[in-house]
């Protein structure tokens, strides 16, 4: 069975169009099983508390937010990588170019 197919059997959480949400539906899983919330707090207690099998979010922030709720992050490892990204800062043209050295 590839992941695809282990993933279409489980309740996937994620951030309304967010790239967790673009990317778990771009690999090919199943919209039925797709469950978009509004809030990553409430999204990683749905988790914690067996309503959601799965989240399809960044695993730093998915962290950040167990701490928020009280929630054991090391409890929790990533299995299946969506996208290796990098993360930066974009500066607005009129920002001091002395900050951006």
């Amino acid at each position: 069975m590839n992941w695809i197919e282990a993933l279409n059997k489980l309740q996937i959480g994620v951030i309304r169009d967010d790239i967790g949400d673009q990317l778990i539906r771009a690999a090919g899983v199943d919209g039925k099983i797709i469950k978009p919330k509004s809030s990553a707090y409430n999204m990683v207690q749905m988790l914690y508390k067996g309503r959601l099998d799965t989240i399809a979010y960044a695993e730093d922030i998915a962290r950040y937010q167990f701490k928020l709720a009280g929630i054991d992050p090391n409890l929790y490892e990533s299995i299946y990588v969506l996208q290796k990204s990098h993360m930066g800062c974009t500066f607005h043209k009129s920002t001091d170019p002395g900050v951006q050295d």
